[in-house]
């Protein structure tokens, strides 16, 4: 016991300190991912998701603009991400990513 808490307790809340705002990070990656999986081939709902990703992370915006019309190179997108957010989620960075996102 640490005062009036488990030690379980202290060390969760330890963990979400450290490994919060990455598990956060991860969680919006996989959504993106997500969303782009779910919509290949629609043109109008992949122009609609490069402009919400346009202030946050405009690196992966650009790359989706420049080849929104491509499902291959979506699906490589798609897949980047994905692993980026294992990365990031497993252990803070993303090599895969570094390009396109700023991972403190």
């Amino acid at each position: 016991m640490v005062g009036d808490k488990d030690i379980n307790d202290v060390v969760a809340e330890m963990h979400a300190e450290i490994y919060g705002d990455n598990k956060k990070k991860s969680g919006v990656i996989k959504i993106i991912a997500d969303n782009l999986e779910k919509n290949i081939g629609n043109l109008e709902e992949i122009g609609e998701i490069v402009e919400r990703l346009r202030v946050e992370y405009p690196k992966i915006s650009n790359d989706l603009k420049k080849w929104h019309n491509t499902p291959e190179k979506i699906k490589e997108i798609i897949e980047k991400l994905r692993f980026g957010a294992w990365q990031i989620e497993s252990c803070g960075k993303s090599t895969s990513m570094d390009s396109w996102i700023d991972v403190k």
